[in-house]
């Protein structure tokens, strides 16, 4: 029954994966056309940071998930609130700190990494993604 159940959630997974390749390509194209081939090269110099932001938020989780499931397990169900909470407050925090390290350093963060001061704009425009990841 186990080796079922895995076997049927990674085959979902694997598929999801697939189906959110295939959107971004309905993402992308667009984009492209309406910003130009200047607007996609600063787009992608910005795209690295948003992407190590997402993976960043993206295992914070799953590491939440697992302790809400010990807790859970135990039957103590007051530390799975707790937990919840305190989670919560924590990514609310991280989110909010980070878009506004983001937003009022982005032009020192512009001048550490060499990219072309045009890029300021695009640099703000993901400056928001930390607090909504979060």
């Amino acid at each position: 029954m186990r080796k079922q159940s895995l076997i049927k959630a990674s085959l979902v997974l694997g598929i999801a994966g697939i189906v959110a390749r295939f959107l971004g390509l309905f993402f992308r194209w667009p984009l492209i056309m309406l910003i130009g081939d200047e607007g996609v090269g600063y787009y992608q110099m910005s795209y690295p940071l948003y992407m190590f932001f997402v993976a960043m938020a993206s295992g914070v989780p799953v590491a939440i998930s697992k302790m809400i499931s010990e807790k859970k397990a135990k039957g103590d169900i007051q530390g799975v609130f707790e937990i919840v909470k305190e989670s919560t407050i924590l990514m609310m925090f991280l989110g909010v700190g980070t878009t506004l390290i983001l937003i009022f350093f982005a032009k020192p963060i512009i001048n550490f990494v060499q990219w072309d001061a045009k890029s300021y704009y695009a640099l703000l425009g993901i400056s928001f993604a930390p607090f909504i990841i979060s």
